[in-house]
């Protein structure tokens, strides 16, 4: 269980799904300002940093620069008010980023994807997976959100970081098993659950590839918009996400499950300074106060991290498992099926 990084009273939210939809539309509109709310009420405009571009995709072998949705949470609030600035505080700001175009065919990530898919759904983990989410799942989940699943239109495979490439097919796969459960869950005279994606780093390819074959629903826009479609009805997922994911959903909703990445203050205090730093999803007070409302079950088949593996040593055990480090924490109540679960990843 995530404990508190701060001491005291949990102070009222810093996210609102307003926010977020506030900042859709204002990107949309490209003019050469942008307004903001601040913590105290306060209206205010910053210079759009690309003024009169709308949302544009990065052509293959390419590069783009966006605008894209950054989020502060907690921890920064904590620094503006030590400085007297929160009053300008805003916990949705508006940067760029460079935006890559795929580098490979739609017909090539097509494949990279089915044998994908069919290698994880081959697994024994997969299948214990499956079964255990079956019967700890609520049957009143509709629709599942992913965060920052990762680009399935991007290979380098001179490059190292390969690994990261090949967990973001695995990463999609393990949202159709997800899926496939809460299916069976339901039962045949229902309607099937909707799975959403948002990353902005996704590319025409990804967008072909996902939504042409296997069913997914990307959502569009510069990183906010899919916050606000969370409810007490979403699976939400998020897998190392560089913003503080686990504070924007305590303070928005209460979905009926989650799959988050797990820290606890014990295991934040052990982390070099240097990783505090770049840490964006902390256990803040705001997180511990949420998962007061939910328990912890163990996820099957966990297995301990390797190193970064050699070029032709890829797979490793730990790869092939999804929810490595995972928990499992159901509603704390007396109903046999719980109303809520949290799946906390590594």
């Amino acid at each position: 269980m995530a404990t508190p990084q701060t001491s005291g009273n949990v102070d009222r939210p810093i996210f609102t799904k307003q926010a977020f939809l506030d900042l859709e539309v204002e990107l949309e509109r490209a003019g050469p300002h942008i307004q903001y709310t601040g913590r105290n009420g306060s209206r205010f405009k910053k210079v759009n940093p690309l003024p009169g571009q709308g949302f544009v995709e990065a052509p293959p072998n390419s590069m783009v620069i966006r605008n894209f949705i950054e989020f502060k949470g907690e921890r920064t609030l904590k620094f503006a008010k030590s400085k007297g600035w929160d009053q300008w505080f805003t916990p949705v700001i508006v940067s760029t980023r460079p935006i890559h175009g795929p580098n490979i065919t739609a017909s090539t990530a097509m494949t990279h994807m089915k044998n994908e898919i069919r290698d994880w759904e081959s697994n024994e983990i997969c299948r214990s997976l499956s079964n255990t989410l079956k019967a700890i799942l609520p049957s009143t989940i509709n629709k599942i959100i992913a965060f920052g699943l990762g680009a399935i239109g991007n290979l380098d495979l001179s490059s190292p970081f390969r690994i990261y490439d090949i967990q973001s097919y695995r990463e999609h796969a393990y949202v159709l098993t997800i899926a496939r459960a809460l299916n069976e869950i339901k039962g045949a005279n229902e309607d099937e659950v909707a799975i959403y994606l948002q990353d902005p780093t996704y590319t025409t390819v990804c967008r072909e590839v996902l939504t042409g074959t296997f069913g997914f629903n990307i959502i569009n826009g510069y990183g906010a918009r899919g916050f606000a479609m969370v409810d007490e009805n979403t699976l939400m997922l998020g897998h190392h996400p560089n913003f503080p994911l686990r504070e924007i959903i305590a303070d928005i909703a209460r979905p009926a499950a989650m799959c988050v990445p797990f820290f606890d203050k014990e295991s934040f205090d052990k982390l070099p300074t240097r990783n505090k730093v770049i840490l964006a999803d902390i256990p803040s007070a705001r997180v511990h106060a949420m998962l007061q409302e939910y328990e912890e079950e163990s996820i099957p088949g966990s297995y301990p991290k390797s190193s970064l593996p050699d070029l032709a040593e890829w797979r490793h055990e730990w790869m092939e498992e999804p929810f490595h480090d995972t928990k499992e924490e159901p509603e704390m109540n007396n109903d046999p099926r719980p109303s809520k679960a949290t799946l906390c990843l590594d």
